[in-house]
């Protein structure tokens, strides 16, 4: 029988998002997010176990004009990770970096 058409548990999560432009060059961009986990591992003992993860986000855009309403952007973000112990043990602490550049039409 097979069940791929059946979704997964419910689980929770919950997300908050910002960011604060200044002088419409500088923008300054946060995220914390948490959610629980139930496929982190899929062999052991803790397989199919609800873990929370969190996750703290920080980072920075600069916009240079370049036409009318366009801007080009460079950037980046950076990511710290909240795991429980066996989750720790199992993935590490992982910490996270992303450098950008966008395209912005205004």
């Amino acid at each position: 029988d097979n069940n791929s058409d059946v979704p997964g548990n419910v689980t929770n999560a919950f997300l908050l998002e910002s960011e604060l432009t200044l002088h419409d060059t500088h923008t300054f961009l946060g995220r914390a997010e948490w959610v629980q986990k139930d496929e982190l591992f899929d062999s052991g003992p803790l397989i199919g176990r609800t873990f929370s993860v969190g996750k703290l986000s920080l980072g920075y855009i600069y916009d240079i004009p370049i036409a009318d309403h366009l801007k080009l952007g460079f950037g980046g973000v950076g990511s710290a990770y909240a795991l429980p112990g066996d989750v720790r043990d199992a993935y590490g602490t992982p910490l996270s970096a992303m450098l950008f550049a966008r395209l912005k039409l205004k």
